[in-house]
């Protein structure tokens, strides 16, 4: 029995399991979700959910429309405010659910 292909390194192996399975975005939307009461206010964070991040696109849910509004209207700030905390530009765009 012959291999058809040369073996991978574990860490190519591990970084590429990684890339596919965008566990950088899960980490910042963990990471967000855990600090969102640090970040914005406490209204924003008992009125939004943190639901995902794909592609720089950060997935919001929200219920209450006066709330949805409000973010609509604001989203430049808030996205600034979720990079400022990160340090890096890593958020693009506010998607509403």
């Amino acid at each position: 029995m012959s291999l058809e292909r040369e073996p991978i390194e574990l860490k190519d192996l591990l970084n590429s399991t990684a890339t596919n399975l965008n566990l950088a975005n899960k980490k910042v939307v963990v990471e967000l979700r855990k600090n969102i009461n640090e970040i914005m206010s406490n209204s924003f964070s008992k009125s939004v959910t943190i639901y995902d991040l794909v592609n720089g696109n950060l997935i919001l849910k929200v219920d209450n429309p006066i709330w949805k509004t409000e973010i609509q209207l604001r989203k430049d700030q808030i996205v600034e405010k979720f990079n400022s905390y990160l340090g890096a530009n890593i958020i693009k765009n506010i998607v509403l659910q």
